[in-house]
């Protein structure tokens, strides 16, 4: 038989329990937690993939069916200065972006209309393994870099999309 349901705990002589709210699906003998609420407002939900803290730590764990590794999305603001990370499996934060707006990246990136490295659309990529790619529309003589030195509103170095430039 199967059985769905939810608890409310409330004693006045264990705090750790008191206000402990959870729900469960039970199938036979075995009682599985689907969602607590605890008297901290703390929260877990489906099963605990999904984990809500009292200090503002969210925690978001998936496994795709026949996935051999779980994806984890973390929203961590409760020890150190606040980050947002992402892992795919083992091995460390896949990208992790951190409350002071640096961010790190295992992977490529892109921006614009560009992906992968694309060059007939117009965008920046920025390959995993040094490279950094600018696509302009055809005919631009738009800068692809400019350099400068602090304080100073005019480039040192400038490269355009046609190739021409200045070093100075």
């Amino acid at each position: 038989s199967t059985d769905n349901g939810a608890i409310i705990n409330y004693k006045k002589t264990n705090v750790a329990a008191a206000g402990l709210i959870y729900g469960y699906s039970e199938y036979g003998s075995t009682r599985n937690e689907v969602y607590r609420i605890d008297v901290t407002g703390a929260a877990k939900f489906a099963g605990g993939d999904v984990e809500i803290g009292n200090n503002g730590y969210i925690n978001s764990k998936r496994k795709f069916d026949g996935d051999a590794v779980d994806t984890v999305l973390e929203i961590n603001t409760s020890a150190g200065p606040s980050f947002l990370s992402g892992t795919y499996g083992g091995g460390g934060p896949k990208f992790q972006i951190k409350q002071d707006g640096s961010a790190q990246f295992a992977g490529s990136i892109s921006s614009g209309e560009t992906t992968g490295g694309d060059v007939t659309k117009q965008g920046c990529y920025f390959d995993r393994f040094g490279g950094v790619y600018v696509m302009r529309p055809d005919g631009s003589t738009d800068n692809v870099f400019s350099g400068y030195q602090l304080g100073n509103t005019s480039p040192t170095v400038f490269i355009k999309a046609d190739g021409s430039g200045s070093f100075q």
